[in-house]
């Protein structure tokens, strides 16, 4: 079984609503990738002798006769006879009825004063875009189609689109090196010898889990990004069209929904001030007078009462709930819209500040490289709660009660450490 990673949403989201966007979708995906075997015209890091680069430019010339070669450069025979073979074996030079000639690669060689020579290389393609995506993505476990649609469970399922890989053959390799790109083409795998992308074979369609956030600019217009790992952020700008159909439908859904929302919220012990509102490409929102659940209210292994809005921070979108317990069933209230719940309770907002101190404190750990990521989490959490005034031993209860498991297995790090 594949370890889950670690993938940041919040990341995104948190300046998004700072903002004033306001989320409507945000999940997990299934997104295509194409598995691509790219032919690169590479520049080998050996370089040609000098009578090897002087046959090659006899024959680029027009001296084609193999008897006048070895005769105009004072080779002998049988030497000039084994250095073509070796050429044309590297596919430098060709036989024809006529005599030698120098091939493309042949050309290329002689111009980069170098063997330049086709080697296969796997390289992955966006299935949406055909863009090239980063060498993170290689490691993230790939499904191939049947196994990802027997496992969706509820996520997106975003079809590959057709002709895609071709479009990595319009990439201009020489001319993004120039640009300063050596070290974009570096993340993509790409060496630095490569000269060129000469054919794509054949992909197979594989999926990745991503994460996807859809919002509404509060300008007009929409914004998001699909996240594949920790680092990798793909913009939707022109895929689009595959997701606001659907997030119209959710939201029109909502307005449905509203009683029953209410009703659903205060059997778990969520009272409101009044009913929810509905605001078009906004989603659903409600202000808390009270959060007392008879089970924690969980969203990706974090509170909901992390998510409240306060007067010093955004609310952050809730679209569904976990009930833990025996009966752990994943239950959607709202369709796909989002949910934003608000207060202005003092003692509502003091915990739900701390335990979104906490969460952030975490996506902050994790989104550093390895190499840079000092002590622990639960260390670097510690370190953010007490510098906002906040008691970790309180913050742990309030995890406790509330269900936050993300916030109490970093703190119980610190314990064991500490022990």
């Amino acid at each position: 079984m594949q370890p889950r990673r670690f993938i940041p949403f919040d990341r995104f989201v948190v300046p998004a609503v700072a903002a004033g966007a306001r989320p409507l979708l945000i999940g997990r995906v299934l997104y295509p990738v194409i598995e691509v075997q790219v032919v690169l015209r590479e520049r080998s890091r050996g370089d040609m002798s000098e009578i090897e680069l002087a046959l090659l430019a006899v024959i680029s010339a027009g001296i084609d006769r193999t008897d006048d070669l070895h005769a105009l450069l004072a080779v002998r025979e049988r030497f000039a006879a084994q250095l073509l073979d070796r050429l044309q074996a590297l596919g430098l030079i060709d036989s024809t009825d006529t005599g030698l000639r120098t091939t493309e690669l042949g050309e290329l060689s002689l111009r980069e004063g170098a063997l330049v020579k086709d080697v296969e290389r796997a390289f992955l393609v966006c299935g949406l875009t055909g863009n090239l995506l980063p060498r993170e993505v290689h490691d993230l476990p790939r499904l191939p189609p049947d196994k990802a649609a027997s496992n969706l469970h509820g996520r997106r399922f975003l079809e590959p689109r057709d002709g895609v890989p071709n479009r990595i053959l319009s990439l201009q390799l020489d001319a993004m090196r120039d640009d300063g790109g050596r070290e974009a083409l570096a993340r993509f795998g790409i060496p630095d010898e490569a000269i060129a992308i000469n054919t794509v074979g054949e992909g197979i369609g594989r999926f990745v889990e991503g994460g996807l956030v859809l919002a509404a600019d509060p300008g007009g217009g929409w914004l998001g990004e699909l996240r594949l790992g920790s680092a990798t952020a793909l913009p939707l700008d022109g895929m689009l069209d595959l997701l606001v159909p659907e997030a119209d439908i959710a939201l029109a859904q909502s307005h449905d929904a509203r009683d029953r929302l209410a009703q659903a919220l205060a059997a778990h012990g969520v009272a409101l001030d009044g009913a929810p509102s509905v605001s078009e490409r906004r989603g659903i929102e409600a202000r808390v007078t009270a959060l007392a659940p008879p089970k924690p209210l969980t969203l990706q292994g974090r509170s909901w009462l992390s998510r409240l809005g306060t007067p010093d921070q955004p609310a952050l979108p809730i679209w569904e709930f976990w009930a833990t317990g025996p009966d752990n069933r994943r239950r959607d209230m709202l369709d796909g819209a989002c949910m934003y719940l608000s207060t202005d309770e003092p003692v509502l907002c003091r915990d739900a500040r701390a335990l979104r101190i906490a969460g952030e404190a975490v996506d902050r750990w994790y989104s550093k490289p390895r190499a840079k990521r000092a002590a622990t989490v639960g260390a670097d959490m510690c370190d953010a709660l007490e510098a906002a005034g906040y008691e970790p031993g309180r913050v742990r209860v309030l995890a406790e009660r509330h269900g936050d498991g993300q916030v109490l297995r970093h703190l119980d790090e610190v314990e064991l450490v500490d022990s």
